[in-house]
């Protein structure tokens, strides 16, 4: 059996309701085909980027899992046509790769913090401070630059 790792959009209001029974959609699908969970673990509701099947907000389940290999083929058909289970990406574990002993959720950025235009970084956006890309002084510019700015006809003789 190979390991696979799903991330998993979930229905944020039916996740908000009741938790358990919209981790149990997927948990039930896994276990169906004969997947063994390793570590599972909720991260966050967020927005959606645009909407899906009439949803702009989605919570977020990662599971990895051991899986025979012909069962991931039904896993993706069962999630297809589950309700409340918006999209999913499942994708095969390398075999060199060490499983991560716990999921770690990061703070992810807020939409308040996205509207706000806070990317990070200091300064002007999620460049941060762009004042290396200012004008050169006269000094830093080579000098048959100078040379030909300094023409009236352009350099053409």
């Amino acid at each position: 059996m190979a390991i696979y790792e799903g991330m998993f959009v979930l229905d944020s209001g039916r996740a908000a309701k009741d938790w358990e029974g919209a981790k149990a959609l997927v948990d039930g699908v896994l276990e169906r085909y004969g997947a063994k969970p390793i570590l599972r673990d909720r991260w966050d509701e967020r927005k959606l980027a645009y909407a899906i099947k009439r949803q702009k907000r989605g919570t977020y389940y990662l599971a990895y899992f051991e899986a025979p290999g012909d069962a991931v083929t039904q896993i993706r058909r069962d999630l297809v046509l589950t309700e409340g289970v918006l999209r999913f990406l499942v994708l095969a574990w390398p075999d060199d790769a060490a499983l991560p002993e716990k999921i770690e959720v990061k703070r992810m950025m807020t939409d308040d913090d996205a509207k706000a235009g806070l990317f990070g970084g200091e300064g002007r956006g999620r460049f941060g401070d762009r004042s290396d890309f200012g004008d050169r002084t006269p000094e830093e510019a080579p000098e048959e630059f100078t040379q030909k700015a300094g023409d009236s006809d352009g350099g053409n003789a």
